[in-house]
C-alpha cells in the first residue's frame, strides 16, 4: 500500500488517512521517525493517555479523600516556595 505524499516549505508531511486508519493514529498522538542502518525510516506512534487508561493504576488501600487533599495541600505549599524561591534570585 505504497502512497506518496509531497512535504510542504515546512518541512510538514501529511499521513495517509489509510496508514491512519491501519495505525489507530489520534490527534494528540506522538509520531516518532527513526534511520535504520539501511536508511529506510521507521515510524512508531506513541498513544496519548486518556485518564480512563488511567483508572486502576494505583494499588488499592489508603486512598480516601483525607489523603488527596493532604497531597494537593502539599503540592500547593510547594510549588509556592518554588515560586517565592524563583522571585529572590
Amino acid at each position: 500500500m505504497p502512497a506518496t505524499r509531497t512535504m510542504s516549505t515546512k518541512g510538514q508531511v501529511v499521513i495517509p488517512i489509510e496508514v491512519r486508519r491501519m495505525l489507530n493514529i489520534q490527534p494528540g498522538d506522538e509520531v516518532v521517525f527513526s534511520v535504520n542502518e539501511s536508511g529506510e525510516v521507521i515510524m512508531t506512534v506513541k498513544k496519548k493517555t486518556k485518564l480512563a487508561d488511567l483508572i486502576g493504576i494505583l494499588p488499592p488501600g489508603n486512598n480516601n479523600e483525607r489523603d488527596f487533599d493532604a497531597v494537593r495541600e502539599k503540592a500547593r505549599r510547594t510549588m509556592s516556595v518554588r515560586k517565592h524561591t524563583a522571585k529572590e534570585d
